[in-house]
C-alpha cells in the first residue's frame, strides 16, 4: 500500500513571503513596494529558506537556482529567522503565510505572484492496525467532497481564520483506537488556540472518527517524527498539512 495513496483534501497557491522587521524611521522595509520580485531574488546575495521535507522546497533550487537555500524544521523556525534577517523570504503556502503576516502586522509582505499549487493530503501507514482505514477515509472524503462539507470546512479555516472548531459529532461509543500524528503548528490545517488544539485536519479527523467508530489520540510531533512514525507504523495516519511528494508516496 502506497503511503498516500488518499484524496485531496484541498488545494492551495505555494506562495513566497518576502520582508523584515521594520527598522526604527525606516516607513517602507517589510512592505510590498520595498522587498525584491520572483526574478530579482535568484541572486546569489539572498537566502531563501523552505521547510525540509515539504512539496515547497524543492521550489526554492528550480525557481530561484542563483540564490542561497536554507532549510529548516518548521515554518515557525523559518520566520524567526526571517525576523532576525537570517534569511531574506520564505516559501511556503499563502494560507500558512497570510497567518504570519496577521499576527505580526507591518513586518513582512507576501509576494503576488504564484510559484506554483501544491495538494494536501492524509497519510496511512503501510503498516495500519486498522486494515479498513485507507478504505474507510477515502470513502469519507469523497463523501465529505459531495455533500460540501470539505468546501464549508475550508471556507471555515483557511479564508474566515477560525481559531475554533465548530460544533462536531462525537462517536457515541467507540470500538477501536486511531493514533494520528499531527504537528500542531500549521495553521489553518493543525496548530492550537491556546490549549485546545484545532485547525482543518482536525475538524476532519473528528468527524471521520464519530463517524466510523474510532477513539483518536492525537500525537504533536514535528513534522519530520511525524511521517517518520506513519512510515514504521508507530501512528496510523498523519494529517496536518501534508503535502504530496514522489519520494514519500514511495
Amino acid at each position: 500500500m502506497r503511503l498516500l495513496k488518499l484524496l485531496i483534501l484541498v488545494c492551495l497557491s505555494v506562495m513566497l513571503s518576502a520582508g523584515c522587521a521594520k527598522e526604527q524611521g525606516d516607513a517602507g522595509a517589510g512592505s510590498a513596494d520595498s522587498v525584491p520580485t520572483l526574478a530579482e531574488l535568484n541572486d546569489p546575495k539572498y537566502n531563501i529558506a523552505a521547510v525540509v521535507g515539504t512539496a515547497s522546497e524543492p521550489y526554492v533550487p528550480q525557481k530561484f537556482p542563483r540564490a542561497k537555500e536554507k532549510q529548516f524544521p518548521s515554518v515557525s523556525d523559518m520566520v524567526i529567522a526571517l525576523e532576525k534577517k537570517q534569511v531574506d523570504a520564505i516559501v511556503f503556502t499563502r494560507s500558512n503565510l497570510e497567518t504570519v503576516v496577521a499576527e505580526k502586522p507591518g513586518q513582512f509582505a507576501i509576494l503576488d505572484e504564484n510559484l506554483g499549487d501544491t495538494a494536501i493530503y492524509m497519510a496511512i501507514s503501510p503498516h495500519p492496525q486498522h486494515p479498513s482505514l485507507q478504505k474507510e477515509l477515502n470513502e469519507f472524503l469523497r463523501e465529505k467532497k459531495s455533500d460540501g462539507t470539505l468546501a464549508k470546512a475550508y471556507t471555515y479555516w483557511v479564508k474566515e481564520h477560525h481559531t475554533e472548531l465548530p460544533p462536531l459529532p462525537q462517536a457515541e461509543h467507540p470500538t477501536k483506537k486511531l493514533i494520528i500524528g499531527t504537528t500542531g503548528v500549521m495553521q489553518p490545517f493543525s496548530f492550537y488556540a491556546g490549549d485546545n488544539l484545532v485547525g482543518f485536519d482536525i475538524e476532519m479527523t473528528t468527524r471521520f472518527a464519530a463517524q466510523y467508530g474510532y477513539e483518536i489520540e492525537y500525537r504533536v510531533e514535528d513534522f519530520t517524527s511525524m511521517l517518520t512514525n506513519v512510515e514504521f507504523g508507530k501512528v496510523d495516519m498523519a494529517a496536518g498539512c501534508v503535502m504530496y511528494t514522489e519520494e514519500r508516496a514511495e
